[in-house]
């Protein structure tokens, strides 16, 4: 139902974040909602604490060059920051 729609801007929260593994969630059925909003966006926007970069869980979302923003807090590291960067994602700290 989600591919009938068009949105300028998703923002997902997430369970886990690698530049390798991408975007995880402990929950099959939210990765499913959540891929289905990022592919529906122009751009999207991925809200992870500092404690969720680092980890991967249970079922992907997406591979993090479909992210384009990632909003965290000031705990993250500066070499997660830069792998995720690499990535081609935007990295903003509040």
């Amino acid at each position: 139902m989600l591919a009938q729609y068009h949105l300028d801007l998703a923002f997902i929260g997430v369970d886990g974040l690698t530049a390798q593994e991408g975007c995880t969630t402990h929950d099959e059925m939210e990765a499913q909602t959540d891929r289905a909003f990022l592919h529906a966006s122009t751009r999207s926007v991925v809200l992870a604490d500092s404690t969720k970069i680092g980890r991967v869980t249970f079922a992907k979302i997406c591979p993090l060059a479909e992210v384009h923003d990632l909003v965290t807090d000031d705990e993250a590291t500066a070499a997660q920051e830069k792998a995720i960067a690499a990535c081609g994602v935007r990295v903003a700290r509040v």
